[in-house]
């Protein structure tokens, strides 16, 4: 009778074999996202979008709001001074014995742009306006800016569209009232908000500056670029 040697063989189960294999076969596991969890993710950022630019567009709007009543503020400002002194700001030739002015306006009865900062130091110093300080004084060549950048600056008969008449604010990229500053769109929103009117008529007008010609289009409508195209006009009554 053949005896078989002992063999101290202990078998693995199928099922633990059959695991270490295709652990071995597909390699490491590493943590993901699930298709759930990558969906919630898509969702939060499109919300998160939308909120940047609706939020974008309420900044915007309450920045043309806030230049319609500063606009609307400096012509009740210059009403005033005349009912008072009888003359335009900058143009009155009494304003340094009348309330310490600059210096006196030439009495023409007009306001050019040569005498724009006088314009606004007569009715800073008669009290209608607040101009920004530099060290405690106002600047003689203080300019008030506007919540949309740029400055303010009065001009007569500034440009030679016959609607355009007369002592007119100008809303502009420097403080010559040459350069432009909002974009066709922008200033379509601010002429609308404070006067429903075209772009060459009213007493809110827009256009582009000297030698330019991207604000408006052929037809006087407003241009569809979304660049600084445009300078803003805003009527003085006379």
């Amino acid at each position: 009778m053949m005896c078989l040697p002992y063999l101290n063989y202990t078998a693995q189960p199928r099922s633990a074999t059959k695991r270490t294999w295709i652990t071995k076969s597909l390699g490491p596991r590493y943590p993901g996202f699930s298709l759930l969890e990558l969906a919630i993710a898509l969702v939060i950022m499109g919300v998160m979008a939308v909120g940047v630019l609706k939020g974008r567009a309420l900044i915007t709007t309450a920045r043309l709001r806030s230049v319609a009543a500063q606009v609307r503020d400096y012509q009740t400002a210059v009403l005033s001074f005349r009912e008072m002194y009888g003359a335009w700001p900058g143009d009155y030739d009494q304003a340094t014995f009348a309330f310490n002015a600059a210096a006196n306006g030439q009495g023409t009865g007009i306001v050019t742009q040569e005498n724009a900062a006088l314009f606004w130091d007569h009715l800073a110093k008669a009290g209608y306006i607040t101009l920004p300080k530099k060290n405690g004084k106002h600047p003689r060549q203080s300019f008030p800016e506007s919540p949309l950048g740029g400055y303010f600056t009065v001009q007569h008969n500034p440009s030679s569209n016959t609607s355009r008449k007369g002592q007119w604010l100008v809303l502009s990229g420097n403080r010559d009232g040459t350069a432009e500053l909002l974009s066709p769109q922008t200033a379509r929103a601010l002429s609308h908000l404070m006067e429903d009117a075209s772009p060459n008529s009213g007493d809110v007008q827009a256009d582009s500056p000297p030698g330019g010609s991207k604000c408006l289009q052929a037809n006087g409508e407003f241009s569809t670029l979304e660049e600084p195209a445009c300078m803003m006009y805003f009527k003085l009554n006379d």
